[in-house]
């Protein structure tokens, strides 16, 4: 018997969908949901995703109907899903969710119109989590993505033999007097340098030792004795932890330039790296290969691969991570240099690192309980952004933009907006557009990278990328700050900007940047920018502060034997740290949003109370039902993060109940239920689920600006119904591969 090609079609179509269905639920074994209907058992598996944009994601979840005596019925749907993520617990949580298309093989459209109601009331019961690493590895690598602007311009590189404390000051020297001493400190360093009035001596505090000199630059010893109006200064500041480790230094080199200091414990030692003709420093706390063929020597600073002929020499060229020689590709997970992977192309490590700089840390925000306040050092005082017609504020802690009459402020990842530069200031419920303008070379740039995804008339979703705590993605591996100096602001308080160079950035694919500062002898009681008298708001750090290098694996930390005679004696106490200043403003967690939890109502899968702060709960159970949002696409970022093994799934499903392609919202939309109902007007036109001409989405969105109406998601489905009846069988079918 010889079958006709429409029949061949469609038997092929039921294979599709059964067959994709027991795969489906083979792997989703670990999260479904059973539905009790008058239509029968409706049981929907888990989620799988297709796309994600900002907060939002499609998926699409394969639906098994069970009616007593008749045969099971698999089907299809798919969702528009508003997620909520958390990079601190690595998790991904599905808030709420409304089908967009739907296929149900031999169904009559009033029930699947029933089925696809059933669905989407038993949404706000769904307990719902995906584990962002697992989402990571399916998402396409791009290895030719890269930041503009980004400057690769190298610090001052020094080298030396001997135990050696770099101390950094930004700028030239500012002194400013200590009310009600005879001593004065310099301003514009995160170290403690103080000068007796008297004696015009310094001292310098190492960790638990005093230093002096009588030249700011060099000179530096040993004080056996200190005033005695510096000993009452110390003592009453309790706050400050005291070192119990560290060693006394030496050799001191003292820089107000952008500078690394790279240093090996006694002559440089190599040791090679297997599989490759690479040699690795074995005793150095640093990043130094030596590549055999070419005799040059290659050094990682904040994300960057510099090389030179000799170590001694400042001769420093940076090196693109895509032109790095080809024995860098074979080095191991198994080798002492298995922290470099990150910053090697197409490794698993740099893989993870890029595509995490996709995900957006998101927040809800209460926009009637923010007290939000813009302290200025005096008036405030604004600099033009070149080739734009933006100005921002240079004398305040705070990122302050003036745009076309308003004054916008970023802070921890909220917009806020007022009519004055001092205020009162509200929750934004758009971001500026014109930020995106703002090239590198300006340190407000980071604002650029904070969203508004959504409001409603009660809050505001947010969310920032890694750009906004100064992580950058350049040719396959992310890099450490943008690579530029900002001159600080200095009359009556300093205000610095985030620095590059000169603290031992440090990438961990766990826990991101952190810095290493002094590693090899205690350096983190070295910087006393948080302790004493004074207390930088953004400082040298960024919004993330300074993440202690304990964040870096074991293995790592003292990982070669530097200085491995007294290794344990100069290991920061941890529990000693957890109680600085410094550490309690970084925190433990990657998510800004944890930091000042007042007015944020959710951040991941936790809920507070926006006016206090504390939780209210841990999941998002009994979630409210859907409320129909007004959503804001963001056009500077890339529209969807494709996942690599969806299109293969995506063609195997046919006659679809056609979802429509998502266009770019608007960006200054009105609050929910103003605008009043419209008719949606017909569209008889075949929809390509998967065509991305640009004609058509501009099409799209005219056809989106035509109605507004508070069943959208009723509406859709029944026309596209109506549509489906109305064509031939042929007009029907959607090739989901855009041929």
């Amino acid at each position: 018997m010889v079958l006709n090609e429409g029949i061949m079609k469609k038997l092929l179509l039921i294979f599709c969908i059964i067959g994709a269905s027991i795969l489906s639920a083979q792997t989703s074994e670990t999260w479904s949901r059973e539905i009790i209907t008058p239509l029968g058992k409706i049981k929907v598996y888990q989620p799988e995703i297709e796309t994600l944009s900002d907060n939002l994601m499609e998926s699409r979840s394969t639906v098994l109907i069970e009616k007593e005596g008749q045969k099971s019925i698999f089907g299809a749907v798919w969702f528009e899903n508003t997620i909520s993520t958390d990079l601190e617990t690595r998790k991904i949580t599905l808030i709420d969710a409304e089908i967009t298309a739907s296929q149900y093989p031999k169904m009559n459209e009033g029930d699947v119109d029933q089925i696809n109601q059933f669905i989407e009331n038993d949404i706000s019961k769904w307990d719902l989590e995906y584990s962002l690493d697992e989402l990571l590895s399916t998402v396409e690598y791009d290895q030719s993505k890269t930041e503009p602007g980004i400057n690769n311009t190298p610090p001052t590189i020094l080298f030396t033999t001997v135990p050696t404390a770099l101390i950094l000051i930004n700028g030239d020297p500012i002194f400013q007097d200590i009310e009600n001493t005879n001593l004065k400190y310099v301003v514009n360093t995160p170290f403690l340098i103080v000068q007796d009035k008297k004696s015009n001596k310094l001292y310098l505090k190492g960790g638990k030792y005093w230093y002096t000199s009588e030249n700011l630059f060099n000179g530096w010893q040993f004080a056996k004795e200190i005033p005695a109006s510096l000993v009452d200064l110390q003592n009453k500041n309790p706050s400050a932890v005291e070192d119990s480790s560290s060693q006394l230094i030496t050799n001191f080199i003292v820089r107000t330039d952008p500078s690394e200091l790279l240093s090996s414990n006694g002559n440089p030692e190599f040791a090679p790296i297997k599989n490759t003709g690479l040699l690795y420093m074995v005793n150095t706390d640093n990043d130094i290969l030596l590549n055999i063929a070419s005799q040059e020597y290659f050094v990682l600073l904040a994300g960057r691969w510099y090389k030179s002929a000799d170590l001694q020499s400042n001769q420093w060229t940076f090196v693109s991570p895509d032109s790095l020689p080809v024995d860098f590709y074979n080095i191991g997970d198994d080798t002492p240099v298995s922290n470099i992977l990150a910053h090697i192309p197409g490794t698993k490590e740099a893989k993870m690192a890029v595509l995490e700089t996709q995900i957006p840390q998101t927040a809800e925000i209460d926009r009637h309980s923010t007290n939000y306040q813009v302290t200025y050092d005096g008036k405030p005082t604004f600099k033009k952004i070149q080739d734009t017609e933006m100005l921002y504020a240079i004398n305040t802690e705070k990122d302050v933009l003036l745009i076309n009459g308003t004054f916008y402020s970023c802070d921890n990842g909220i917009w806020y907006e007022s009519k004055d530069a001092n205020g009162p200031w509200i929750v934004s419920i758009r971001r500026p557009s014109e930020v995106d303008d703002i090239p590198l070379e300006y340190p407000i740039h980071r604002v650029k990278y904070v969203y508004v995804f959504d409001y409603t008339p009660d809050i505001v979703i947010v969310g920032y990328y890694s750009g906004y705590l100064h992580s950058y993605v350049y040719r396959g591996t992310v890099f450490y700050g943008s690579g530029y100096y900002y001159r600080p602001w200095y009359r009556t308080y300093y205000y610095p900007y985030p620095v590059t160079f000169g603290y031992g950035a440090f990438y961990n694919t766990r826990t991101g940047w952190s810095f290493s500062y002094g590693l090899s002898y205690g350096g983190y009681y070295w910087l006393h920018d948080d302790y004493f008298y004074r207390s930088y708001y953004r400082g040298l750090w960024g919004h993330r502060g300074y993440r202690y290098y304990y964040t870096r694996p074991s293995h790592i930390d003292h990982r070669r034997g530097y200085y491995n005679k007294t290794r344990r004696k100069m290991r920061v106490d941890y529990r000693e740290v957890a109680q600085s200043p410094r550490y309690k403003m970084a925190g433990k967690s990657n998510n800004l949003y944890l930091r000042s939890k007042k007015g944020v109502k959710r951040t991941g899968n936790t809920v507070f109370d926006s006016r206090s702060g504390k939780p209210i709960r841990n999941n998002h159970k009994n979630l409210q039902p859907r409320i129909e949002k007004q959503h804001i696409r963001n056009t500077s970022r890339p529209s969807r993060v494709e996942l690599k093994n969806t299109t293969q799934r995506q063609d195997q499903w046919k006659n679809v109940t056609p979802r429509r392609e998502r266009t770019d919202r608007q960006r200054d939309v009105q609050p929910r239920n103003i605008q009043p109902r419209k008719e949606r007007p017909q569209n008889n036109n075949k929809i390509n689920l998967f065509e991305t001409n640009k004609a058509k989405e501009e099409n799209q969105v005219e056809r989106d600006n035509q109605y507004r109406s508070e069943n959208r998601s009723n509406e859709r489905r029944s026309e596209r119904q109506n549509n489906l009846n109305s064509n031939s069988r042929e007009d029907r079918r959607i090739d989901r591969r855009g041929r």
